[in-house]
């Protein structure tokens, strides 16, 4: 599981050494928990892959190829750091334990045992990263991002797929002070007899040009969903045990505000996205 989950993180999240250290946490969750303990961890998923997927709502309204590179740093807010657990009866669950992302687990004593609890990450924020391929036609534009099915372990390979649409709609008004486009994204990543990932996000955006400044600015709606399958190591008295999850991240809806600067055949931006994870965006977009 350490192997697995720091790879995902490596080549899409682009994470600190820390993570390397999550050390089969999963184990010791049972179906009753896993999903307060990890929904954090699939909500930042959606944030980091909901992410980066506009700086404008212009579109090429003949042809046009670019290629960027996006950065992220998710905020992780203080409420999703612990979670009250699911214990057995005349088990005191008055003090939260750890999520993913919290720091102490909790060891809770009752009549059949301590039932603990791992600790988390610890974390506050998380860096993240992510290239992407546009081609435009007509005011159209189709994104794409993908990774090449990698195996990371002797049973484990995981890829990658991304897609999105984009379509500027101002030209169907006859008066329009600003840039207006809709556009939709979905994101699939997978890792083989372990976990499967699905986002997708729509969302409405409009942007104004001043010179070689751009400001811009999207509501988007959007759904994070991880399936994980794992085995729980049982305690008081429970057996080993295949567990099988579906989890959806806190991810529905994000306001973003950012500006651009348009230079020459490059473009640099920054936002700021609104949402259960404050996420401040960058990035570096070649157009040609």
């Amino acid at each position: 599981m350490q192997k697995i989950i720091y790879c995902v993180f490596l080549f899409l999240i682009l994470i600190r050494p820390a993570y390397s250290q999550f050390n089969d946490r999963f184990d010791y969750i049972d179906d009753k928990d896993i999903s307060n303990y990890v929904k954090p961890f699939v909500t930042s998923l959606g944030v980091a892959f909901n992410s980066s997927a506009t700086h404008s709502a212009q579109v090429n309204d003949l042809w046009g190829v670019s290629f960027g590179v996006y950065a992220m740093y998710i905020m992780i807010p203080e409420s999703q750091r612990t979670f009250t657990p699911s214990l057995p009866a005349n088990y005191d669950n008055s003090q939260k334990t750890a999520t993913i992302y919290g720091n102490k687990g909790i060891a809770y004593e009752g009549p059949g045992g301590y039932k603990i609890y791992p600790p988390g990450l610890n974390q506050t924020s998380l860096p993240a990263g992510m290239p992407q391929l546009g081609i435009s036609f007509m005011n159209t534009q189709v994104l794409l991002r993908y990774f090449p099915e990698t195996k990371i372990s002797d049973d484990k390979k995981i890829n990658f797929f991304g897609i999105g649409l984009k379509h500027q709609i101002d030209q169907y008004f006859l008066v329009m002070p600003v840039d207006l486009a809709v556009q939709f994204l979905y994101n699939k990543i997978e890792i083989t007899n372990l976990m499967k990932l699905n986002t997708w996000a729509l969302n409405i955006q409009a942007s104004k040009q001043f010179g070689i400044a751009e400001l811009y600015s999207a509501l988007q709606l959007e759904s994070s969903k991880v399936d994980i399958n794992y085995t729980y190591k049982g305690d008081l008295g429970n057996l080993d045990k295949k567990i099988n999850a579906s989890i959806k991240g806190d991810d529905t809806f994000r306001f973003i505000l950012g500006g651009a600067l348009n230079l020459a055949f490059f473009t640099i931006n920054v936002d700021v996205n609104i949402a259960s994870q404050m996420a401040l965006t960058s990035g570096l977009t070649f157009s040609f």
